[in-house]
């Protein structure tokens, strides 16, 4: 157990009275780490369990790490899969907790607000960010809300600056026990700007009553703040009933706002929603969502830069991107630049999977992707509507330098006429560990095809070398963290 940053850290020693936490770190057997010929660990049993009060006031995490013996240790060398695997429970001692609203209560943040580290905050209903104020929230914090009128919504002009670490992220998430959240629980953040959009205007879904929904503007440079090292989980609701939302919506979103290794998890709508406007998003994952994990329309002219999309068991497409319903030469024509992403369906086989594309583009959007991995899409890899198709031949947009494998169930992989524009191996891309579980590890192995002859560059969201998801972000089902009790008996 440590703080995050390694300070104060602990061990646990399995043999030791009480089995209290101490300054030096052993094996099952007692026996330390410089010790000539230590031990190895040969199974977990319920006597490694153990129980200690809660530290002094703070952020805190426990790491499990998982090392393969040296290679005089083993009648084999260890497979490069079986390099140190890492897993972290963080945890805060806070000082207080505190309520924003009730349900039923909206809250306006007319002036500049903080919300602390060291208080766990309750989130019962709208909670409106007003023109001219900030909402700053400090690394580490977590904020717990329920019902689908909880959400923070970010009026234009208003700005919120979250920034998180990757050893302490900044959490936004259900109020139900750990092991009982479920998508949907509550209803997301929604940020709106002042960039350009199709019909010069629009309205987000989900936010009451739906007159401070509006975004609108002119200002490519339009900025509501920075997200970095952000964690947005089970979202999705909307305040309208039978319908959806997106667990993080940015729209008319300028590109000054920083949005930097940010995930949305298990959202019972969109994961990520751009609509309109220029966002550029960099280290962003969005995984387990209900409908599209990214989904962009309304004239989204931005840029997604290292973008790990997961489908889990349910959920359809990857990507779902659009211009505009109501006219397919709406200006500005959505056309946004993706590079470096990776897109799994970790459940190919799952209700749905006949359904579900890599990547589905509609209403004449436009797309310029370059190194793309998309794997295990049952539908397809990508498909395309006319208008869009059409794109894709006159040059305005591309697919280039992608890898395409087991997509359409092994069998057709693009879909809509494509004649030009798309650029694909159809390789088994190699990857680590992709199961929908809660630690995944996408990196391409060292043989990979999406590894470059460089040793620099690399098709997919991962190099060789970094795990960029460890540490601050979360996979799996909600079943992964089960939280029952043992009794005495150990049951």
């Amino acid at each position: 157990m440590e703080r995050p940053g390694g300070e104060e850290r602990r061990w646990l020693a399995p043999l030791s009275v009480g089995d209290e936490l101490h300054t030096e770190a052993v094996d099952a057997y007692g026996v330390g780490a410089d010790a000539s010929r230590p031990r190895g660990l040969s199974a977990a049993d319920r006597e490694m369990a153990f129980e200690v009060e809660a530290p002094g006031p703070g952020l805190w995490q426990f790491v499990l790490e998982l090392r393969p013996g040296s290679a005089d240790e083993q009648s084999l060398e260890p497979d490069p899969s079986l390099s140190t695997r890492r897993a972290w429970a963080k945890f805060a001692v806070a000082e207080r907790s505190l309520l924003l609203n009730r349900s039923g209560f909206d809250r306006e943040v007319a002036a500049d607000m903080t919300l602390h580290s060291h208080t766990i905050y309750h989130l019962g209903h709208q909670l409106f960010v007003r023109d001219g104020s900030t909402l700053m929230i400090e690394t580490g914090t977590l904020v717990q809300a329920w019902g689908r009128n909880a959400a923070i919504i970010v009026e234009p002009e208003g700005r919120i600056v979250a920034e998180g670490t990757r050893d302490a992220p900044v959490v936004l998430t259900c109020s139900s026990p750990v092991g009982y959240r479920e998508p949907g629980c509550w209803g997301g953040l929604r940020i709106l700007g002042k960039a350009p959009v199709t019909r010069l205007e629009g309205l987000a879904r989900g936010v009451l009553p739906p007159e401070r929904a509006v975004y609108r503007g002119t200002d490519t440079e339009d900025s509501s703040g920075v997200l970095r090292y952000v964690r947005v989980e089970f979202a999705g609701a909307a305040a309208e009933p039978d319908t959806n939302s997106p667990a993080i919506g940015r729209y008319a979103a300028g590109s000054v706002p920083v949005l930097d290794h940010v995930q949305a998890h298990a959202s019972l709508g969109d994961g990520i929603a751009l609509r309109g406007g220029t966002a550029a998003c960099d280290h962003c994952v969005a995984s387990e969502s209900g409908e599209a994990v990214l989904s962009w329309d309304r004239g989204w002219r931005g840029s997604a830069s290292r973008l790990y999309l997961q489908r889990g068991l349910d959920g359809l497409h990857g990507i779902d991107g659009g211009n505009d319903g109501e006219g397919y030469d709406r200006e500005p024509r959505s056309l946004p630049a993706l590079s470096n992403v990776t897109l799994v369906h970790s459940a190919p086989y799952g209700p749905r999977r006949r359904e579900a594309f890599g990547v589905r583009l509609r209403t004449a959007s436009g797309l310029t992707a370059r190194d793309l991995l998309a794997t295990l899409f049952g539908a397809g890899a990508i498909d395309a509507t006319m208008p869009t198709v059409l794109a894709f031949e006159d040059g305005e947009s591309s697919v280039e330098s992608a890898l395409l494998y087991l997509n359409g169930l092994g069998r057709e992989q693009l879909h809509g006429g494509f004649d030009a524009g798309v650029e694909f191996l159809d390789r088994d891309p190699k990857l680590r560990d992709v199961r929908w579980f809660a630690n995944p590890d996408p990196r391409p192995k060292a043989d990979s095809p999406a590894l470059a002859d460089d040793g620099e560059s690399y098709i997919g969201a991962f190099g060789e070398s970094e795990n960029w998801l460890e540490e601050w972000t979360v996979f799996g089902p909600e079943s992964e963290y089960d939280l029952r009790e043992w009794d005495q008996e150990g049951n």
